[in-house]
Formats: structure tokens, C-alpha cells, sequence
């Protein structure tokens, strides 16, 4: 189900975003300071318009319109 390409709850598209090379090399160039630093300064510096929101996008809508479709049918505004 999960890694079924023709499946609504397909999860292997995420692996293009977590494992897009921006953002791997924003904490394994030097995992010492990412650790010093409390974090990655290079993740709060991708510009809006880079590619890789893209990828993030078409990675995650799985995740999203899952939980997107949950909530649609379980949530009561009373």
C-alpha cells in the first residue's frame, strides 16, 4: 500500500525530498556544527523559490491529502 506507485497512500515520493541533496548537504557537510549551533542554519535560508519546494510538494501531498482527507470526514464544526 504504502509503496504501491498507483496507491493514494504511496510514501516512497517523500524519500525525493528528505534525501534531496539541499537538503542533506544542509547538515551533513558538517554534522559538528549543526550539533553546536543547536540546528542547520542552512535550512532556514532556502529561498522561496528554490527547486526543492517542489520536491517537497510532489513528496509530501501523501502525507497531507491523507491527513487532509481524515480530517475532512472526521471533523464536526458544531
Amino acid at each position: 500500500m504504502f509503496l504501491d506507485r498507483n496507491s493514494p497512500a504511496y510514501m516512497g515520493s517523500a524519500v525525493e525530498f528528505v534525501a534531496a541533496p539541499e537538503i542533506l548537504d544542509s547538515f551533513l557537510r558538517d554534522p559538528a556544527a549543526v550539533v553546536r549551533n543547536g540546528g542547520s542554519a542552512g535550512l532556514a535560508n532556502i529561498s522561496a523559490d528554490n527547486p526543492v519546494w517542489l520536491k517537497f510538494a510532489r513528496g509530501m501531498g501523501s502525507f497531507t491529502g491523507l491527513s487532509a482527507k481524515y480530517w475532512l470526514t472526521n471533523l464536526r464544526l458544531d
